[in-house]
């Protein structure tokens, strides 16, 4: 929400914004000849595209496209045809001193309470990073899988690693692609049910896990009666301590092209837990892919640090740390907890993780790029209302300038190096994946933090992203062109209005294809041969579910998802993901689900608030000093206010009449990955939310027009 301006203050925007103005126009001649922005503009606007095989007699879809800079692959990693020999190689090329895995040692762990009763963990850790080598990785990695084998494990073997994203993840990972036993990874939050299943369904071997995760595991444990696992291993111990001592030795077995090397469940939002069987040949595609978009990083690795605190169990995290590692780029790992300066598990005087490390490398996913343009804005609103203003204008006036391909380095070395130094300073680049990026958040952050901000798309079954902004690229809200040896084309969807043969753009269902599509889903031959087709010259396609539309320059947006259209009692179709998209814009909203029954022609919308925001409109609304969060969320006069802010959004971003939620219901909840509500890339779990709020759901119906409906029939039991 803007701040409300008195006369003085209006007539000093006024003349704030003539003066920034005048300086355009006066240095703007000046700018054109230096930073030559048309050259930006070219690279940007150039097709990225090329046909790979015409489809004349299928006119439902597009031709099959694939980028025209695929196969240009000039580093010695290529020369390796598995990933378990690209590991070899990047020990060989590397300097054996040279820095690789990084970590912080708790040095204390605190219990703090907390408002509410419960405690929640603060840790002392070390004031800066302890690096292993690319020796060290190489010496304890070997003697970890040698520890395996001398426990028995077999190449045949399934092994769990169930444990937080840390360094001795990656060194399991690592030790285990040395004995080519498949991995099977499982997120913590698909509860206990979820953890049996993928245990059960795998006929896991072997569990490697962490103390933090040791609780849950056991509980799973007890619970089970047909697993078959034979021992549990703790990274806290001493794996390998034996072969350290006898000096023992056993041969590795030999590495295929298409052994299995992770069985991966995803972080799907509804039913069974399902797991994706992914190949070495899967995963050296997804490193070539991925080479194509950042090959200056990868011939410059040495100069880069990479901050991992995603889980590893996700696709994205795990090939993106697979191909620094390759490449020789240092991996920092961190926490959520103590990432930012305002973490939550970081005691009082202690340095954050991004502070510490310093990195120059970032992937985030767009629910924390939201929440850190949220955190921005909170730190603005404590300044002078002239000062909020005038700093938000000069951000919105660097992103314009910064899609027209120019810099501004005044407002660089103003505002944005400042709010840089929360991030350590050097911040250069940031990935982006795991949902669609708002194209106002992606604008701002990449002002903000001047950062090159890359979105991408993929998913488990793509082994990770298969299209991805580069480097270049100056549009926003866009996902970018396929990248390196992906195939790509659009199908027609009836259903939901889009086609091939739209104008502008064509629109469609997209398709993606190559050899980084998985094999299959472990044990689910009907949704296997429902979800992925093999075309009749070998190439294998994976259907997402996802509907883009397409530019000239090869970029592609990503528009709606069949999965989040419902159609109303009107006959009216409405995309609840673009509807939540725009609404979680307002600064009141952390997130939203909203909701429409198959009987009414209006939609509601459940929303758990930004608690800073929320408080300070207490205050602006003179509310109790007293009032709790649930007290808050139960106030008409501030659910009032949130839904003219959620309205306002609404229109600014178009939406339709039909698509603007006519009710809304504030809820105290948290929604996390923890809470079971949000997956671990932070996406929602729509039906979770619609089964543990059913009840607010049909209230939200109840004594208004449609006082008949019971939510109940609507919503997964």
């Amino acid at each position: 929400m803007k701040p409300k301006l008195n006369n003085q203050q209006t007539l000093f925007m006024i003349l704030f914004k003539i003066i920034i103005q005048l300086y355009t126009w006066i240095t703007l001649p000046l700018y054109f000849i230096i930073q030559q922005p048309w050259n930006h503009r070219r690279r940007n606007e150039n097709n990225r595209l090329r046909i790979h095989r015409h489809e004349s007699d299928k006119s439902d879809m597009t031709d099959i496209y694939i980028r025209n800079d695929s196969g240009v692959y000039d580093h010695p990693i290529f020369e390796q045809s598995t990933l378990t020999k690209m590991f070899q190689e990047t020990i060989r090329i590397n300097r054996h001193d040279q820095p690789c895995l990084g970590y912080r040692k708790i040095l204390e762990e605190i219990p703090d309470e907390k408002s509410g009763g419960g405690k929640v963990r603060k840790y002392r850790l070390s004031s800066s990073y302890k690096w292993l080598t690319y020796m060290d990785v190489d010496k304890i990695t070997n003697n970890l899988a040698q520890g395996l084998m001398a426990n028995g494990v077999q190449k045949s073997d399934r092994i769990l690693i169930f444990a937080e994203t840390r360094v001795e993840w990656m060194i399991c990972f690592q030790s285990i692609l040395r004995i080519g036993s498949p991995i099977v990874t499982v997120y913590a939050n698909m509860g206990i049910e979820g953890l049996k299943h993928g245990i059960e369904e795998t006929n896991v071997h072997t569990i490697i896990t962490s103390l933090n995760c040791v609780p849950m595991l056991m509980k799973t444990l007890n619970q089970s009666q047909q697993n078959s696992v034979k021992q549990v291993i703790y990274m806290d111990g001493d794996v390998g301590k034996k072969i350290i001592e006898n000096n023992q030795q056993q041969s590795y077995p030999d590495a295929n092209i298409d052994d299995p090397l992770v069985i991966m469940y995803t972080s799907g939002t509804t039913g069974t837990p399902k797991a994706a069987t992914i190949t070495q040949r899967q995963f050296c595609a997804s490193i070539r892919a991925l080479y194509t978009i950042v090959r200056n990083v990868a011939h410059s690795g040495p100069l880069h640090t990479y901050v991992s605190y995603l889980p590893m169990a996700h696709i994205m995290e795990l090939t993106l740390e697979i191909f620094f590692t390759l490449f020789g780029v240092r991996l920092g790992y961190a926490t959520p907890f103590t990432l930012i300066d305002s973490a939550t598990g970081l005691a009082k005087g202690q340095k954050s993780d991004l502070q510490s490390l310093k990195p120059t490398i970032m992937t985030s996913v767009p629910l924390v790029l939201e929440r850190i343009l949220k955190q921005i804005d909170e730190k603005l609103r404590n300044t002078s209302t002239i000062s909020q203003m005038a700093i938000e204008y000069l951000i919105d006036y660097k992103a314009h300038w910064t899609s027209r391909g120019y810099q501004s380095p005044l407002i660089t070395y103003l505002i944005s190096s400042k709010i840089r130094e929360k991030f350590g300073g050097n911040l250069r680049v940031m990935i982006c994946g795991g949902a669609a990026l708002d194209p106002i958040v992606e604008s701002r952050i990449r002002a903000a933090l001047d950062v090159i901000l890359m979105p991408g798309y993929g998913a488990t079954e793509t082994t990770g992203a298969a299209f991805c902004m580069d480097f270049h690229g100056l549009d926003y809200g866009f996902v970018g062109a396929p990248m390196g040896d992906v195939y790509f084309r659009l199908r027609d969807w009836n259903e939901g209005g889009y086609s091939v043969r739209d104008k502008p753009n064509p629109r469609g269902e997209i398709l993606i294809g190559g050899d980084l599509i998985v094999i299959e889903y472990f044990r689910n031959s009907p949704l296997t041969s429902e979800t992925f087709q093999t075309d009749q010259n070998g190439i294998r396609w994976f259907q997402t579910g996802d509907i883009g539309e397409l530019y000239p320059n090869g970029y592609l947006k990503i528009i709606d998802r069949r999965k989040d259209l419902i159609k109303l009692q009107n006959g009216e179709y409405i995309s609840l993901g673009k509807v939540e998209a725009a609404l979680k814009r307002s600064q009141y909203v952390e997130n939203i689900c909203v909701y429409g029954h198959i009987m009414s022609d209006d939609l509601v919308a459940l929303i758990t608030p930004e608690r800073n925001s929320l408080k300070q409109l207490a205050k602006d609304l003179n509310k109790s000093d007293d009032m709790n969060i649930q007290d808050l969320c139960n106030d008409k006069d501030i659910e009032r206010t949130v839904y003219e802010d959620i309205t306002k959004m609404a229109i600014q971003s178009l939406l339709g009449r039909k698509e603007i939620p006519r009710r809304i219901r504030l809820v105290p909840d948290v929604w996390s990955n923890e809470t079971g509500v949000l997956t671990a890339a932070l996406k929602m779990k729509r039906r979770v939310v619609e089964k543990m709020y059913r009840q607010q759901l049909a209230d939200l119906y109840s004594n208004h027009d449609n006082n008949n409906i019971d939510a109940n029939n609507n919503v997964a039991k």
